[in-house]
């Protein structure tokens, strides 16, 4: 597994971590301009987006249930120019670990966010993410984000 450093804050403020898929969708969509602006000064620190296959996946599935090819298209197209993590056997080990634990101190959850945040918690990087009601439950580093002001809660520079 390639290890990276633990996150920084850099001179624009932005911080080095791994997008959840609701993160990536938004960025798909291209729509909001905090999103927008905060992808472009990202890529001038950073060069490359990084996210899991899993968010692939979740972003494939549903473009193909609605039948959005001209999106699956455009979407593959977008992530052919960053870093896509595999998930390798040992986070789908301690995905299994998280969720078992959730499951069995009364708070289920489904399968998909226990591996991405596990992505996020053996890399070191934390997890951007507009959904704190899953990711906030995990060890996992995260850095919420508020669509209006594209700040996280310790306004540190995110996404959305």
């Amino acid at each position: 597994m390639r290890l990276r450093p633990k996150t920084k804050n850099t001179a624009n403020g932005m911080i080095q971590g791994i997008l959840d898929t609701e993160i990536l969708s938004e960025i798909g969509k291209g729509i909001n301009a905090n999103v927008l602006q905060n992808v472009s000064d990202y890529l001038d620190e950073y060069e490359q987006l990084t996210f899991t296959s899993i968010s692939v996946y979740e972003q494939l599935y549903g473009f193909k249930i609605k039948g959005a090819t001209k999106q699956i298209q455009d979407f593959l197209e977008l992530i052919a120019e960053h870093e896509e993590i595999v998930p390798e056997t040992e986070d789908y080990r301690v995905a299994a670990e998280i969720r078992a634990a959730m499951h069995l101190a009364g708070t289920p959850i489904g399968s998909i966010d226990p591996i991405i945040a596990t992505c996020a918690i053996r890399r070191g990087l934390p997890l951007i993410t507009g959904n704190m009601r899953h990711h906030g439950q995990f060890k996992a580093p995260v850095l919420p984000c508020n669509s209006s002001t594209g700040e996280s809660r310790n306004h540190s520079r995110v996404f959305s």
